[in-house]
């Protein structure tokens, strides 16, 4: 399997002492968990005959990962659904 450059990243502090193995496998969990209800989340409104705006996952996992406050989710979202592009 190969890896993408994020997790990569993260082996590389670990490999460094930056970060520990169990720090790894929590954030390797918490991924798996924001990408497991991203999927739920797009499965439900593909029921509904809906779907994600084109930007709509990577604001998402932004406010999920907290890069962004819910302040800011909420702002991008909002120029989201009324058709602009987010930041």
């Amino acid at each position: 399997m190969e890896l993408n450059p994020e997790e990569r990243e993260q082996l590389r502090r670990v490999d460094m002492g930056e970060i520990s193995q169990d720090e790894y496998d929590q954030w390797l969990l918490n991924r798996a968990k924001i990408e497991y209800a991203i999927k739920e989340a797009r499965a439900s409104l593909e029921i509904e005959g809906k779907q994600l705006q084109e930007g709509a996952e990577d604001l998402i996992r932004s406010a999920l990962n907290g890069e962004i406050d819910e302040k800011k989710f909420i702002e991008l979202a909002l120029e989201l659904a009324k058709g602009g592009k987010k930041k």
